[in-house]
Order: structure tokens, then C-alpha cells, then sequence
């Protein structure tokens, strides 16, 4: 019964904090502030039909701190009432919750900014972003490998081996680092949360329903209230570097760190289709694709919106099925 009552009771602050959310994010206009004439005149045609810049300049860019913020409080709320001692993973999760959220704030605040020029309003550069995500996922990763008294790596198919302490620490930064760098599916409404939905959705269930996974889902279903086309909000860096930061390290903590390529093919697919263009682009001067990452290219060859958040659902949902075959059977 008292479950019953967090859960109705996180349900509906989740939902306070997300009309919050949005209102203070239109009252102080948190959207992205550019310079349109010139943005038009710099950017390819392929650029300027899948990107709305009239509603992208209308619609606030902050909407992910009401599913960090919502989270950090279902989960500190979940241990005050149970009366359950924090352990080094939730202090652990609460860090990365607390880093990528006020680590993305910084960056959505930079591009909300009034400039007249199109560089002014980037946000934090990305080889910057990079280096501080690196850093702080090192030191998440040693911290938790610490904490283990045997350090192993599940291998699909093959089963457990024992790995060395700094191996496994630079690994595990390594699998957070690349999980951020997936941040840029995040561009098209619900395309982002929806994909995450559906993994951690599957990590909820490989988890056995912990607590950590349930409030990230109750959380991301709100956001998508109000994330549907049109857009009340968007969830900007402050919303995807601390989903894509935890889904790293949710991997670690679930030995699922070889089978996140499978069950993350969408986000496989996402990083490298962009990291393909760059790398062609610099040694053949020309484009594979008319804009990358590819749910852009896709949307300038004339897929609708809700078609590829749909059909990136269904390839992620698929790809969840085949990981828990590959789990439970290497487990056996």
C-alpha cells in the first residue's frame, strides 16, 4: 500500500514540477536566440527544412529539468520513506543527475541568449563538453569500480571474465563518454524521449523493477506530455546529458555494458552516421548524406516527424527484445 502511495504521490510532483518547468521557462523566454537572416544565409537548404527556426525561437530549450529534477526527488523521496540508507551508486546516480543537469543549464542557457551573431549562441563548444565529460565520467567510474570486490565484464554469449581495476575504469568511463556523445538524437519532437523510453524500459525489467528505472519512466511520460508536436518545451542539454550520463552508467551498474551497442543501436546508428559524414566530408570533400545525424537526413527525404520517432521506437524495441535473449542465455 505505501508503494502505492509513492507512486501516486511522485506522479503528481513530477507533474507540479513540469507545469513549473514550463512556466518559468516562457516567462523568462528560454529559447534559442538567433540571428534568423543570418542563419538562413549560412546554412545548407537541407538544414532549413528540418529545422522550424520560427518555432525553435517560440519554443523554451530547458524542458529537461523537470525530468532530473523529478528524479533526483523520487529517489531521495523513495529512501526518506522506506528508510534506506544511500548507497555508493545512489550518491553516485544523484552526482550525475546533479552534474548533467546544471552542466546542460549552462549550455541551454548560452544559446538562449540574445546575440546577433550565429557562433555566440552554440552553447558550451563541443571539444569543451568532451573534455569535462570525460573527466567527470572517469572519476564517476573509478569511484564505482572502488566499491566492487570483484571486478568482472559480462560478455554476450561467452559469460563473466575478471577484469583488471583500471581496464574496467577507463572502460566504464569510456561506455558514459559514448553514451553522451548519443545526445544528438535529440532534435526532433519525442524522438529523443521515446527512444530512452523504451530502453529504460527495458532496463526496468532487467533490473527486476528497480526503483531508479521507474521514477526515470514516470519522469520521461510527463516530459512527453508535454513534448508531443507542437512542442510546449524541448529537452535541451539540461534534460539529455543527464539521461545519456545515466544510461552509461546504468549500463555498468547492470553488467550490460557490451550489450548497450545492441539495445542502443539507435543511438549506434545516430553517433555514427554523423561521425561518418565528418570523417567523408574531410577526405572526399563531399556528403554522404544531405544533413546528419540521419533522422535529419531522413526528414529532408520527406519522412514525417511522427514516422521516424515511430519507426525509431519500433528498431529500438526490437533491439531490446534481442538483448534480453542474448542476456538471459549467456547468463544460463
Amino acid at each position: 500500500m505505501i508503494i502505492v502511495i509513492f507512486f501516486f504521490s511522485y506522479l503528481l510532483v513530477g507533474i507540479l514540477v513540469a507545469y513549473l518547468t514550463v512556466k518559468f521557462a516562457y516567462k523568462y523566454k528560454m529559447w534559442k536566440k538567433t540571428n534568423r537572416d543570418a542563419a538562413e544565409s549560412l546554412t545548407s537548404a537541407a538544414f532549413q527544412r528540418v529545422h522550424n527556426t520560427k518555432q525553435e525561437q517560440q519554443t523554451p530549450r530547458v524542458g529537461g529539468v523537470m525530468i532530473w529534477l523529478s528524479i533526483l526527488i523520487g529517489l531521495l523521496s523513495y529512501h526518506c520513506l522506506f528508510d534506506i540508507a544511500l548507497t555508493i551508486n545512489t550518491v553516485l546516480i544523484i552526482a550525475i543527475l546533479v552534474f548533467g543537469g546544471l552542466f546542460g543549464i549552462v549550455d541551454d542557457y548560452l544559446q538562449t541568449r540574445d546575440s546577433n551573431k550565429i557562433g555566440a549562441v552554440d552553447g558550451v563548444p563541443r571539444k569543451y563538453r568532451l573534455l569535462i565529460v570525460a573527466a567527470f565520467s572517469i572519476l564517476v567510474s573509478y569511484i564505482f569500480h572502488t566499491s566492487l570486490s570483484e571486478i568482472t565484464i559480462l560478455i554476450p554469449i561467452f559469460g563473466f571474465i575478471v577484469v583488471d581495476f583500471w581496464v574496467a575504469t577507463i572502460f566504464g568511463a569510456f561506455v558514459m563518454l559514448c553514451t553522451y556523445t548519443a545526445s544528438m538524437i535529440d532534435g526532433i519532437d519525442g524522438l529523443a524521449a521515446t527512444t530512452l523510453l523504451v530502453i529504460f524500459s527495458f532496463l526496468l525489467v532487467l533490473s527486476g523493477g528497480a526503483i531508479l528505472f521507474l521514477v526515470i519512466l514516470i519522469s520521461l511520460l510527463i516530459f512527453l506530455w508535454n513534448n508531443v508536436p507542437p512542442a510546449k518545451i524541448y529537452m535541451g542539454e539540461t534534460g539529455i546529458a543527464p539521461l545519456t550520463l545515466l544510461l552509461g552508467f546504468s549500463a555498468m551498474m547492470t553488467k550490460t555494458e557490451l550489450f548497450l551497442p545492441i539495445f542502443g543501436i539507435i543511438l549506434v546508428i545516430t553517433v555514427g552516421s554523423s561521425l561518418l559524414q565528418i570523417v567523408y566530408f574531410k577526405i572526399f570533400r563531399k556528403r554522404i548524406f544531405s544533413i546528419a545525424p540521419l533522422h535529419f537526413a531522413l526528414l529532408a527525404r520527406g519522412w514525417s516527424r511522427p514516422a521516424i520517432v515511430l519507426r525509431y521506437s519500433i528498431v529500438t524495441a526490437l533491439a531490446c527484445i534481442l538483448s534480453w535473449i542474448l542476456f538471459t542465455t549467456t547468463l544460463l
